[in-house]
């Protein structure tokens, strides 16, 4: 997989955030459930990490990190869902797909459920 600038510029705020903090890179992944040579690949634009495995970076190290235009932070956390239940889409490719999306917000926060189809057929 080649490095695109996204990853380099993302693996350079884990980083700082993670010196930041004084840990290392083992310490962090020990948080986050990876393993030290995870941690490093993406710290050096060398993975391409699940949107679920950002946010959980973000929240252990406290900070946001900004993806392609997208902030990512610790609020961000989802539950996780079982493996039959999670839709996982990379950062690097287009996806299309139909979903009913339904927003109800509150004061605080705001849900959003989804059902969704993905589809390789849809232009």
């Amino acid at each position: 997989m080649p490095t695109l600038p996204w990853m380099t510029d993302l693996g350079d705020q884990m980083r700082e955030a993670r010196e930041q903090k004084g840990w290392s890179q083992e310490a962090l992944g020990e948080k986050v459930n990876l393993s030290r040579g995870t941690i490093n690949a993406y710290e050096n634009g060398k993975g391409n990490p699940e949107f679920w495995v950002v946010a959980e970076i973000a929240a252990a190290l406290e900070k946001e990190f900004n993806v392609l235009g997208c902030t990512i932070g610790p609020k961000d956390v989802i539950r996780r869902l079982p493996q039959a239940e999670q839709l996982c889409l990379r950062f690097d490719h287009d996806h299309t797909f139909l979903a009913m999306l339904t927003i109800r917000p509150s004061s605080k926060s705001v849900s959003i459920t989804t059902v969704a189809q993905l589809s390789d057929k849809l232009a």
